[in-house]
């Protein structure tokens, strides 16, 4: 099912049962804690999250997010070396602390993250990998009305196998759609 809302927006949503499964989207800055040798030094990226997520109970949601990476610029001495973009898919568990309109929570997932590193000096380097993804951390669910929330988080990403040392920090923030 879909509901079209606002120039440009849909959300995507079934019902099972008596619960609603929804679509939440959002976007916000990722900082790097990438593990590097010598003088990088990295900006941060904007990244693109989507996700599908189903609500047990009060306390208990898990849901599957999508979050894009979009360009983390790598200078070395000041030059602009390479570019890294990337994504990250995991399977996530929210555990609420109150069901009041402010619905503070811990989140923990797992998944895969895939990183490309392109160089940005014309050599035609390109190297890409993926592996585990671990994620944890903290946001809010801010109800504005019976159907919409409000929600911000950050959390640590950790990544480890091919990938290991490329952490990282996403703070997104977004529209929740309860129908």
């Amino acid at each position: 099912m879909r509901i079209d809302y606002g120039p440009g927006y849909r959300v995507y949503y079934k019902k099972v049962g008596q619960k609603i499964v929804v679509l939440l989207v959002g976007g916000g800055m990722v900082f790097e804690n990438f593990d590097t040798p010598g003088s990088f030094d990295f900006d941060k990226s904007f990244g693109l999250s989507a996700r599908l997520g189903y609500q047990f109970n009060e306390q208990l949601a898990l849901d599957l997010e999508y979050l894009h990476l979009d360009g983390f610029a790598t200078s070395y001495n000041g030059v602009e070396v390479f570019d890294t973009d990337g994504y990250a898919v995991t399977v996530n568990a929210r555990f609420f602390m109150s069901d009041t309109q402010a619905k503070p929570y811990f989140l923990a997932g797992m998944g895969i993250a895939d990183f490309k590193v392109t160089d940005t000096i014309g050599y035609g380097f390109s190297v890409s990998d993926s592996d585990i993804l671990i994620k944890a951390g903290l946001g809010i669910d801010y109800k504005v009305s019976d159907s919409v929330a409000l929600f911000g988080e950050i959390s640590y990403c950790y990544t480890e196998g091919n990938i290991e040392g490329m952490d990282y920090i996403p703070l997104i923030v977004g529209v929740k759609f309860k129908l």
